[in-house]
């Protein structure tokens, strides 16, 4: 009984949906866990579920209104389709110029070492396999809403990026999309996701987190014995 273990250890009240509950271990022993598991520790794994997933969602370490776009000039472009070649800048935090881009080619960050922080805007559609990967110093990357894939090796090896939050857009998460990245603490995938690869925390010590405790996130968690 991991979460009656769990919450006598927390001895501080827990809010269920009939309000606070105070726990301590006078008043939960081996035997009342086992049966009170409907009344007790269903509710409170529930509302555990709920903070865990809500609490992660944040994603305002770098105020992105304080640094201008980059300049148009700071990326080579390639000759089809309006993609991101290239980033030849220097910035730290790169807020990719809206409008002009519909999408990231392959690699086009790959070994952006200065890169802190990136900023891709709605409207960008398509990013290809390993866009960001290598960037070793990236801590945080905002995603576009327009985006439906997370493809493989995204973020391969991105050793400092703490957090990633998928938008609602994304439908599937590609192979090894988070590969390597050793400093990563959570993943948010919310419940539009319905197909996700293989490995795509490996090497990580990140754990999942969704909008929704019934998702296919917690499926995915569950058969890759990842914390959900």
């Amino acid at each position: 009984y991991a979460w009656c273990a769990l919450a006598i250890a927390a001895r501080k009240p827990f809010f269920t949906e009939d309000g606070p509950m105070n726990l301590w271990l006078s008043q939960l022993d081996d035997a009342e866990c086992e049966d009170f598991e409907d009344d007790i520790i269903a509710p409170i794994k529930k509302n555990l579920i709920f903070e865990q997933s809500h609490s992660c969602n944040d994603n305002a370490d770098i105020d992105w209104d304080e640094y201008d776009e980059a300049d148009a000039t700071d990326f080579t472009e390639s000759e089809f389709d309006n993609l991101i070649e290239k980033y030849v800048g220097h910035d730290k935090v790169v807020i990719i110029p809206s409008v002009i881009f519909d999408g990231i080619d392959y690699n086009a960050f790959e070994n952006c070492t200065s890169v802190e922080g990136i900023y891709v805007p709605n409207g960008v559609k398509q990013i290809s396999v390993g866009a960001f990967s290598e960037c070793t110093n990236l801590r945080q990357i905002r995603l576009p809403e327009d985006l439906d894939v997370v493809s493989s090796f995204l973020l391969s090896n991105c050793k400092k990026l703490e957090k990633v939050i998928i938008p609602n857009s994304v439908t599937i998460i590609e192979n090894n999309a988070f590969y390597g990245c050793s400093n990563l603490k959570y993943v948010f995938i919310p419940s539009t996701v319905t197909e996700i690869g293989h490995e795509i925390l490996s090497d990580s010590p990140a754990f999942i987190c969704s909008d929704k405790a019934d998702c296919y996130a917690k499926k995915y968690a569950d058969a890759n014995e990842i914390v959900f």
